[in-house]
């Protein structure tokens, strides 16, 4: 899938690089997880047994400019209120509409 919707419940990386998609599942709350979720995820239905936990599929962060150890890319829906109650500006039109997604998850306008 490449485009965004509000129906997407997980991200599936291999490893995680910033990126919009990246900014809107953090923001949302949903978790970003490895294929491997999804193959153990299909094997738990085939063979009746309980679900994986996302929070063990998460993919290493491939951010140079970023410190995987301050970054917690774990679904939160704490981020969910982040912008509430903020105003935020962009330089032009086309930049807030690239971010307007995250930001409305994030409870901004």
């Amino acid at each position: 899938m490449t485009d965004w919707t509000d129906d997407v419940c997980f991200l599936v990386m291999s490893e995680v690089i910033l990126t919009i998609k990246v900014a809107n599942a953090l923001a949302k709350g949903i978790p970003i997880v490895t294929p491997n979720y999804l193959e153990d995820l299909l094997n738990c239905v085939k063979t009746k047994q309980v679900m994986p936990n996302a929070t063990n599929y998460i993919p290493k962060l491939k951010e140079s400019t970023l410190n995987p150890n301050d970054v917690c890319l774990e679904a939160n829906v704490k981020r969910q209120t982040l912008f509430k109650d903020k105003l935020l500006a962009f330089s032009t039109p086309q930049q807030m509409s690239k971010f307007d997604v995250a930001i409305r998850y994030a409870g901004g306008n």
